[in-house]
């Protein structure tokens, strides 16, 4: 992948319902099969976003500022936004590895945002 350290910075997205805390055993394998997730999708971005380097960049700089605590979320959300516009199927996934309280007004906000980007 190239980018463990950006990997890790993602995975603060990841909904905490698909961690299970009550078993040990579960706990890793599903942090296991979020992670897994997690790199399929950014492997996805990498692979649409080939062309466009410096589009991808900055969506591996999102994590990255979030991780470090220089973006907060709804600077994520607006950056997410502006990065992977064109491509609803990668925003659309990338929803569900927000943090679960704010994915219902991230699909709300992305709406009305990509209703603006369309008007002439």
């Amino acid at each position: 992948m190239g980018h463990p350290d950006l990997l890790q910075g993602f995975i603060h997205f990841l909904p905490l319902l698909l961690v299970v805390v009550d078993e040990e055993d579960h706990e890793t394998v599903n942090r296991r099969i979020v992670a897994d997730e997690a790199i399929l999708f950014i492997t996805r971005v990498q692979e649409r976003l080939v062309h466009e380097p410096e589009r991808y960049r900055n969506f591996l700089d999102i994590f990255h500022f979030y991780h470090q605590g220089e973006l907060d979320i709804k600077e994520v959300q607006e950056q997410m936004f502006l990065v992977l516009t064109g491509h609803p199927d990668l925003l659309q996934e990338v929803i569900h590895f927000l943090p679960l309280h704010v994915q219902a007004v991230a699909q709300v906000q992305w709406d009305a945002m990509a209703r603006d980007q369309q008007r002439p």
